[in-house]
């Protein structure tokens, strides 16, 4: 039987999404309320891969 653990691993959001995207690619990132009683209708970010880390300092 394995031995799995829920325990967050230390990794950033751009090793993560550097294992599916090039660094140039554009990743969408799209946010939406999971409430249906509120007036958010969502929210998209785009940004490329490589600039992920700045994505929420420079917008």
């Amino acid at each position: 039987m394995a031995n799995f653990s829920l325990a967050g691993l230390d990794i950033s959001p751009s090793e993560f999404l550097g294992a599916f995207f090039e660094a140039n690619e554009t990743v969408c990132f799209r946010v939406f309320s999971d409430r249906s009683d509120t007036a958010f209708s969502g929210q998209k970010l785009e940004k490329e891969q490589g600039r992920y880390e700045t994505a929420f300092t420079d917008c």
